[in-house]
This record gives C-alpha cells, structure tokens and sequence, in this order.
C-alpha cells in the first residue's frame, strides 16, 4: 500500500491477501517478511513460472512474425502470378 499525496493506494494483490488472511495483510504492512520453507519454495516456483512465461512470449511473438512473412510471400507469389498471366499469356 502506497500513499501519493493525499491519495492511499492499495494493490489488487493487496486485497487479495487481506481476504485470504487480514492478519498476514496487516503483519506484511507494518514490514514482517514471513520465513518458511513453503514461502521459500513458493517464491523459486513463481520465479520459474516467470520465466517460462517469458519464454511462451518469446516464442508466440516469434511464431506471429513467421506467420506473417509467410501471408506476405504468398501474397507475393500470388501477385506475381497474376502479372504472369497477364502479360506472358
């Protein structure tokens, strides 16, 4: 939670924690950082979903420019075709 100015800004994430557990909210407010192993754990496995969600986006955005470079060299051969028979025909 943040305040600019004279405005409190509170996170989605934030309301999402103060209904799963208003304690937790109010304790990660006032700056406890909670240890455990399942913490610990859950923290490297949302790192590593970050990272394989990098790489699927990665990889969509590759497969969209080949796509379209593929519609433009169709689109490309096809005018070429047509100019093909029009003139050579």
């Amino acid at each position: 939670m943040k305040e600019q100015g004279s405005k409190l800004i509170i996170k989605a994430s934030e309301i999402g924690q103060f209904i799963y557990c208003p304690v937790a909210w109010h304790l990660q407010r006032q700056g406890y950082k909670g240890e455990s192993p399942a913490l610990d754990r859950g923290l490297e496995e949302h790192s590593d979903m970050g990272g394989e969600i990098d790489t699927v986006t990665k990889e969509e955005k590759k497969e969209r420019v080949g796509l379209f470079v593929g519609i433009v060299l169709i689109l490309i051969a096809g005018l070429v075709f047509l100019l093909w028979q029009v003139f050579f025909s």
